[in-house]
């Protein structure tokens, strides 16, 4: 969602916005929604979210977590994915100990799902992003399961002023030991 208010804002208010930073984002969203709502008719330009992630999607909402530990499990699996599916042992560890620790104080588990609704009722974005004149920084992951890296490219060829930074083995979230190197790459560009 920060990547389509970025967009958004960027589009809208170029005055004053003087960099941006899109990471795991896309300006069409259609192809992702359709998918989480079982249908890929292959209408969109962009490709739909990849196969493992819709077998995700589907198996969570035919089968619903019915307590705690199955909804924790679920969670965890869901966002091991999104790490790329290939978190290290203190990655993994830093996830669940997050997890758990969104478990103990939220009250509606199901919170997260109010990204999804709002992410329906957004427009895309495929002509707005053309107004953005803000050197932008545009990070994408190779293992990206909601956007591939063609997601990454339309916004690279649509916005003048964007570099794109492809980095192999990040999923839709980069993992807690890339944080340094991802960070690094966003001052690198800002201070040119």
């Amino acid at each position: 969602m920060g990547g389509y208010i970025g967009q958004i804002l960027g589009a809208n208010y170029s005055r004053l916005v003087t960099t941006l930073t899109l990471i795991s984002t896309t300006a069409d969203h259609r192809p992702y929604m359709d998918a989480t709502m079982s249908n890929c008719s292959n209408e969109y330009e962009l490709p739909y979210p990849s196969q493992k992630f819709i077998k995700y999607i589907k198996m969570s909402k035919n089968n619903p977590p019915k307590n705690d530990e199955e909804f924790r499990s679920n969670q965890i699996e869901g966002w091991k994915m999104f790490f790329g599916g290939k978190l290290n042992e203190e990655d993994l560890h830093e996830l669940v100990r997050l997890i758990n620790l969104s478990s103990k104080r939220n009250k509606n588990k199901f919170a997260s799902f109010n990204h999804g609704l709002a992410v329906v009722n957004s427009n895309n974005r495929l002509e707005l992003i053309k107004k953005i004149k803000a050197p932008t920084l545009i990070i994408h992951g190779t293992d990206d399961v909601c956007f591939s890296s063609e997601h990454a490219i339309l916004l690279n060829k649509s916005i003048s002023n964007s570099k794109l930074k492809i980095i192999e083995g990040m999923g839709h979230m980069f993992a807690f030991s890339q944080a340094d190197s991802i960070s690094n790459e966003i001052f690198n560009f800002i201070n040119q």
